[in-house]
Parts: C-alpha cells; sequence; structure tokens
C-alpha cells in the first residue's frame, strides 16, 4: 500500500528540526556542506562524472541506433526518445521537443515522444503495475508509432507529489530509493533504453503548498545526487553492465541541474521570478517552459554522450506547417472558425471537431516515419484522429454543413493526454500511400467536456514532423 501525507499534515512539518534554508545550488556548492551532507552533482563534489563513469556513458551511447519495432538495429529504422515525469516535466520537455524537431540538422532517424502525464509523481511510477506504464505511457508511445524496444534515450525529472518522510536528508532518501524502483521499471519497459538523463526541481519558494515549497524542492536534488552515485559505486541493482551481471537499469547521468535561489543566478546564470509560474507558483508559465527547454537544449549540444542527436547522412528531417485549419461546431453550423487562435474539439450530441490540412509533396516509401505534433490548450485531449478524403475545403468558409465527410482510416483512438502536452500521432502509412501530395486530419473527441488545441495563428501550430531516407545523396526539398 503506497502512504500518501495529506497536504495539510504535510504543512505541518514544514518547521520540523530535519530541514534547512537552502541558498546555494548543488553544483555551486560542490565540496561545501548543507546539512552535513556534501554538494556538487557527482561523487567528491565533482560536477562531472567520473572517468570511468562518462567512458561507460559514450559506450552505452555506441548501442543508440536505428531499430525496428523488434529492436533489432535498422538502417531505416528509429530512436525513440521519451520523457519520465509528471506535469511540470511534461510541460518542460515539449519545449526542448519543439526545438529539437524545428532543428533540421539533427538526427531524423530520432523520434521525440512526451509520455509524461500530469499528477504521475514518483511514488505512482515505481511499479510495472502502476497506471503511467500500463496504460498511458503504451498509449502515447503507440499512438506516436513508437515502439517500446525503439526506446533508447529519456530524460526524467520526478518528486515525491505526497512525501514519504518530512525531514532531511530522510525524504530525499526515499526519493532517492523510489527512483531507484522508476529506473528499473523503466528499464525493464524499455529493454533497449541506455541513457537516462535525470535533472532535479525548479526552485519553489513562491508556493506555500507542500511538497512544492522550498527548501523541499531545493533538497530533492540530493535525492537524484545520491541515486547516481549508488550506480557509480557498484549498486547491483542499478547495474547497467551485461559484464557485470543482470542488466537492471539505463546508464544515470545528471541532465541539466534547474534549481537556483529565486532571482539570485546559480552558476549558470538561471534565476526563477514569479513571471515563471503559472497562478499557482508551482506549474511553470510559458517563460518557465523556455527557461527549461533552453537549459535542456543547450546542455544535450555540450553533452559528449547526445551522439544520438548528431546528424545521420542516410535520412533527412522536414518540417511541414499547417497549410489550412478550423474547428467546426454541430451548435453553430453555418459558423466559420478559421481565424481562431485555437481549435475546439468536443463529443457528445453538438460535437465539434478540428480540420487540418497539410501539403507535403511526393515521399512514398523513402517516408521512415511521419509524426503529427499538436500543442493542447491548457485543458487535456482525449482525441480521435483519422483521414479525411476531401482536401480542398477552405479555411475561410469550412462550416459544420460544408465540412469534408471524415470517410477515412482511423490513424489514432487517442490517449489521454493530460494539460500541455504535445500530444503526437503517427501519420506514417497515411502518407506513404498518399497520391496527390495533400492530406486532411480530422480530431474528434468523445469527451463531454471541450478540449483545445492551438492553430496555425498562435505561436505553437500544428506540425508534421518527417523522416525520410536519403538515397544517392539526393535532396528533399532543399534538406540533405
Amino acid at each position: 500500500m503506497k502512504v500518501q501525507f495529506r497536504p495539510a499534515v504535510w504543512t505541518a512539518f514544514a518547521c520540523f528540526s530535519g530541514f534547512g534554508t537552502a541558498q546555494t545550488a548543488l553544483p555551486d556548492l560542490g565540496t561545501g556542506s548543507y546539512l552535513g551532507q556534501q554538494g556538487g552533482l557527482y561523487p567528491g563534489g565533482a560536477n562531472q562524472p567520473p572517468a570511468a563513469h562518462a567512458a561507460a556513458a559514450l559506450g552505452e551511447a555506441a548501442q543508440v541506433v536505428p531499430r525496428d519495432t523488434a529492436g533489432n538495429p535498422d538502417p531505416d529504422g528509429l530512436i525513440g526518445m521519451v520523457c519520465l515525469g509528471m506535469s511540470n516535466t511534461s510541460q518542460e520537455f515539449e519545449d526542448l521537443e519543439r526545438t529539437l524537431d524545428a532543428r533540421t540538422a539533427r538526427n531524423p532517424h530520432l523520434v521525440i515522444v512526451n509520455t509524461c502525464a500530469g499528477g504521475q509523481s514518483a511514488e505512482l511510477m515505481d511499479q510495472a503495475s502502476d497506471l503511467y506504464w500500463s496504460t498511458l505511457a503504451p498509449g502515447r508511445l503507440a499512438a506516436a508509432g513508437v515502439a517500446t524496444k525503439q526506446v533508447q534515450v529519456a530524460w526524467m525529472k520526478q518528486a515525491f507529489g505526497s512525501p514519504q518522510d518530512p525531514g532531511f536528508p530522510g525524504h530525499a532518501q526515499a526519493l532517492r530509493d523510489t527512483l531507484k524502483s522508476v529506473v528499473q521499471v523503466a528499464r525493464a519497459t524499455y529493454p533497449n533504453l541506455r541513457l537516462l538523463y535525470v535533472s532535479s526541481r525548479i526552485y519553489g519558494g513562491f508556493v506555500t503548498v507542500q511538497p512544492g515549497s522550498e527548501p523541499f524542492t531545493f533538497e530533492t536534488g540530493f535525492g537524484v545526487k545520491w541515486l547516481i552515485e549508488a550506480q557509480i559505486g557498484g549498486d547491483v541493482a542499478l547495474n547497467h553492465d551485461s559484464a557485470r551481471g543482470p542488466v537492471l537499469a539505463p546508464l544515470l547521468l545528471w541532465g541539466p541541474y534547474l534549481w537556483a535561489n529565486g532571482g539570485t543566478p546559480n552558476g549558470n546564470g538561471t534565476t526563477w521570478t514569479t513571471g515563471d509560474y503559472e497562478a499557482d507558483h508551482l506549474h511553470p508559465s510559458t517563460s518557465g517552459e523556455a527557461k527549461v527547454g533552453a537549459l535542456l537544449t543547450a546542455f544535450f549540444d555540450a553533452e559528449p554522450s547526445a551522439t544520438w542527436l548528431a546528424q545521420a547522412h542516410d535520412a533527412a528531417l522536414r518540417i511541414v506547417p499547417t497549410e489550412a485549419d478550423a474547428y467546426v461546431d454541430a451548435a453553430q453550423p453555418d459558423a466559420n472558425f478559421g481565424t481562431a487562435a485555437s481549435l475546439a474539439v468536443l463529443g457528445g450530441a453538438q460535437p465539434k471537431r478540428v480540420l487540418l490540412r497539410f501539403s507535403i509533396g511526393g515521399v512514398g516509401p523513402a517516408l521512415l516515419h511521419a509524426k503529427l505534433v499538436v500543442r493542447d490548450v491548457n485543458t487535456g485531449l482525449n482525441p480521435v484522429v483519422r483521414l479525411v478524403g476531401d482536401t480542398a475545403w477552405s479555411e475561410a468558409g469550412v462550416t459544420w454543413n460544408t465540412a469534408p465527410a471524415v470517410d477515412g482510416a482511423t490513424l489514432s483512438s487517442g490517449s489521454n493526454w493530460t494539460r500541455e502536452n504535445c500530444p503526437s500521432f503517427d501519420l506514417t502509412a497515411a502518407l506513404r500511400n498518399d497520391a496527390d501530395g495533400r492530406i486532411t486530419v480530422a480530431i474528434d473527441t468523445p469527451a463531454a467536456t471541450e478540449q483545445q488545441i492551438y492553430s496555425r495563428e498562435s505561436t505553437l501550430p500544428p506540425q508534421l514532423v518527417l523522416s525520410i531516407a536519403v538515397t544517392d545523396r539526393v535532396f528533399f526539398d532543399g534538406f540533405e
């Protein structure tokens, strides 16, 4: 049985003598200490992994190659990258996903899927039977067209939703142990997961609700530190090397360190202000998401083990923006919503439906993977994505009464994406078989509560991310 503290009880522990006052970020603390615990990201107060661990990471990175759905190396296969975490992690990862998907010079075999889910904190992800592993993550991967045996890289940012110990170092030690279980389940679920980069939380000093406040969020960094140190120290439960016995975990490395003491810059210049948070002061706002996204991007650009991100010359990445989008509303059958900044989806007796159209040109069998990415507007999304044969509808004129019939195949039966995800849908088969270079998809939902996604008139429009095989070093629409 998983015991969770009630928020009122946890708040009462805020003055527990085991808490300190966080002042210095772990990397800046170095060989110094906090309540008797040494700082730094790695053993000995260091901020770089020991040489042997760094070399092992490069060895694991060499095994990150395109794979088929059975997990076998395949020059036409994929490299799946996912995230592990709750709502904050999901919001921040989507910024990295958008950034890397826009970078046509990166590895086209890399398919990034936001598998984080709101409310799925560490204590709810430490068993294979948990909802996250049994339903949520598999649904997201399947919708995006990525097999579990293709997932090889992940970023994790996790914490307790309900603390298991009110004092320090107790709660950080409990987090370490819970994260150990999480990464074991991750490796068992994704048998080719080689590299797992781990970050701790952003600043929590603007919120009063535990466990999101300070110094708790700062102290969770020790849980990550001690988890990675346990693997470096030879903990058999975290073994990543088949030469040393059963492989029970991916190789663990720190990702970017995100915490700073509010407006006081940490060593890499990061600060946190109230503007970086939503009204609850717990979840990042658009600027907070962008801040973490920038730190993630800079980290992976500089990380020696991120060789899987490098350009591959046997394929090309192409980004296709939305040509036209609109939603239609059965309750307003003659109304046009072609210029709306967000697109409404609703089930029930008077549904609302989204229409998206893309012009892709002929790709045919050279297409390795096609991912449709949308961004929901703080509502969550339970979509059904289907093909529409008619591609001649007008964004400026389409209404419920004039909308084309939804007469094609179902591409995704949906997965319950939580708010501010970037849902991904696999359009590979549909585009391989497309004859005229234009495609329309409809997005419906069974949900009785209205859901919304951003339109092409917004800053986060729907887009297609195409991975295309290159033969004889030819060019596809300007991208090699």
